[in-house]
């Protein structure tokens, strides 16, 4: 026990250097990260239920079971929402280049910076296609 808290006084242990921000300003600007794309919030079910319907009708076939259906309807859920994804990283893209354009930077310069915010939002078309494969795979 004396350990962990020796480790944790030193900045050794997890966390022990990150402390997140201090200041008001920091913390506002920390709190508005999550929604910068607005990629964490799952609306395909209250944006797109249409499409999420026809989708877990085509997904599922004619005379599905209730299982099948509600495995047909986690693939068209994640379907819709790499659909969404795809969206935002192209406006995502087309907004950096834009800015980055409008600074002066040259075409190639501003792609790179627009790669580097892909990055970013990686994580949200792996996590979709992961749920997708998955329903894909009981179905």
């Amino acid at each position: 026990m004396t350990e962990k808290m020796d480790a944790k006084k030193s900045g050794t242990s997890e966390g022990g250097r990150s402390t997140g921000p201090r200041s008001r300003a920091g913390k506002a600007i920390s709190r508005m990260n999550a929604v910068k794309h607005g990629l964490d919030a799952f609306v395909a079910r209250r944006d797109a239920p249409g499409e999420v319907a026809t989708l877990t009708a085509l997904f599922a076939g004619e005379g599905a079971d209730e299982a099948r259906r509600g495995v047909a309807a986690m693939a068209a859920e994640a379907h819709v929402e790499l659909l969404r994804i795809e969206d935002a990283k192209r406006a995502l893209v087309n907004r950096e280049i834009a800015v980055r354009k409008g600074w002066g930077h040259t075409e190639v310069s501003a792609f790179i910076a627009a790669a580097a915010i892909l990055m970013h939002v990686r994580r949200y078309d792996i996590r979709a296609r992961g749920r997708r494969s998955r329903a894909f795979e009981l179905l």
